[in-house]
């Protein structure tokens, strides 16, 4: 089993229908296991500003799918949850973004891990290290917590809901 963190966020519609229906389909169809949630925290857009404010959360969890089978599988869910192709970086009603995947880097036409501006983003890096500070990021041999502490965004990340209350409304 692979340690691996997913983002999932959402901007359209019911944004937190839609995270909560994500993390229930990737315990429910065992793409994750021994899940673990951030806080729920809304955020600032980055790139196009002029659109709705975001709930982001980040799940640890493990799983026994390759880079690109876990890649599939959250693209199928996007599908399955309803997700409209948008102008990239606008608006969408979900997405989940593999982030990392232990400690391995992968790249392909299809998916790059780790994520190549997870570094660059505070509403990442602020739910990442809700529930993996430690965990290391490939590329630079540093921590997610000192990735935070590094990360030039200044863009907004409010807490918004606890990662216990999501869980539970989960379940």
């Amino acid at each position: 089993m692979i340690p691996v963190l997913i983002g999932v966020g959402s901007n359209l519609g019911n944004r937190f229908y839609f995270l909560r229906r994500a993390t229930a389909a990737l315990v429910q169809e065992k793409i994750l296991f021994d899940i673990r949630s951030s806080a729920v925290y809304e955020t600032e857009p980055v790139g196009f500003r002029s659109q709705p404010l975001f709930l982001n959360l980040v799940l640890f969890g493990y799983t026994a799918l390759s880079v690109l089978s876990l890649f599939q599988q959250l693209q199928r869910l996007e599908r399955q949850i309803e997700r409209q192709r948008h102008q990239h970086g606008r608006e969408r009603e979900i997405d989940l973004d593999l982030l990392l995947y232990g400690e391995h880097q992968y790249a392909s036409a299809q998916v790059q891990v780790p994520h190549p501006r997870m570094h660059h983003r505070r509403f990442v890096l602020q739910p990442a290290a809700d529930v993996a500070p430690a965990m290391i990021h490939p590329s630079f041999g540093v921590s997610i917590q000192d990735l935070l502490r590094r990360c030039p965004d200044t863009a907004m990340v409010r807490r918004w809901l606890s990662a216990t209350a999501f869980l539970t409304l989960v379940s």
